[in-house]
């Protein structure tokens, strides 16, 4: 199986040693990278990425081959994995330092896309949500490896992206095309996701915990040496928005408040910081 994150993490790396290095050999693998992955079907046609490849999806074998069969390596397809908010900030963070090394608007065209699939499918009401927000498993305690359906790293995506978009707007905030020459972008588009970055950043405040912890609904991941703060900086929840209308829910879950969530909520605000410093007099 080929995962989309390991090989947009070996992408955005060689990208990015270029830029500080100017050695061509990481431009030259950044380059065949982004070639392969853009004749791979891990890409639907929204724009948004799946989750991997693999020589057989209803197996999901690790063996397969990115463009052709060669007997015991089967061609690979779509693995029909979840549309993960961090792949999609990984295939954007890549495009964007790609962007940064040639010029090629071309690079910004597809983050676009993506992202403007993002908008349209992993937001409600303005808010980035994951492709599923929470699983019965991943509701009630104990808070463990196995306690969410990403192996214990969803609660940490969503700050993935928000670092990467942070980027991109930068890196989009002063095109410089030819005369006449139409943009890569959708007109609106950085409007759009500053927003998305503002609506993020008020919902993951609104929903913050504070000192004294509450007993009931319980704290997952509370951590009995804290327990008799009473008061403190906050913690934040996995996910930034209530769905009031989940089966089952009448109020917010308070589980799995740990160094993942609260990770994910500073990159989330630090996104925002650099927003409104480097980009948001720009649109």
């Amino acid at each position: 199986q080929k995962n989309g994150i390991t090989n947009l993490e070996m992408l955005e790396a060689a990208a990015r040693l270029h830029i500080l290095t100017g050695e061509p050999t990481y431009r030259s693998q950044a380059e065949r990278a982004w070639e392969w992955l853009m004749q791979s079907p891990i890409r639907q046609a929204d724009g948004l990425l799946n989750d991997g490849l693999s020589g057989d999806p209803t197996s999901q074998s690790d063996c397969c081959n990115g463009s052709s069969s060669f007997g015991y390596k089967p061609i690979c397809v779509n693995n029909g994995g979840p549309t993960y908010t961090y792949v999609q900030g990984m295939f954007v963070g890549a495009a964007t330092a790609l962007y940064r090394i040639s010029s090629n608007i071309t690079y910004l065209a597809e983050a676009g896309r993506t992202l403007d699939a993002v908008l349209g499918q992993l937001s409600v009401e303005g808010v980035l949500v994951e492709p599923f927000q929470q699983t019965a498993d991943a509701l009630p305690p104990p808070c463990t490896e196995n306690h969410d359906p990403a192996n214990g790293d969803l609660y940490s995506f969503k700050g993935v992206f928000m670092l990467q978009l942070a980027d991109f707007l930068n890196a989009s905030a002063d095109l410089r095309l030819p005369a006449h020459a139409p943009s890569p972008l959708r007109d609106g588009i950085r409007t759009d996701l500053v927003q998305l970055i503002l609506n993020s950043s008020d919902a993951a405040w609104s929903l913050r915990d504070q000192p004294p912890w509450r007993a009931v609904p319980a704290d997952a991941c509370a951590d009995g040496a804290l327990s008799h703060l009473t008061e403190g900086p906050p913690k934040f929840p996995m996910y930034w928005k209530f769905l009031a209308g989940e089966p089952g829910r009448t109020a917010p879950a308070r589980v799995c408040q740990d160094s993942r969530t609260q990770i994910s909520a500073l990159s989330l605000f630090v996104a925002h910081a650099l927003v409104l410093s480097e980009t948001f007099s720009a649109l």
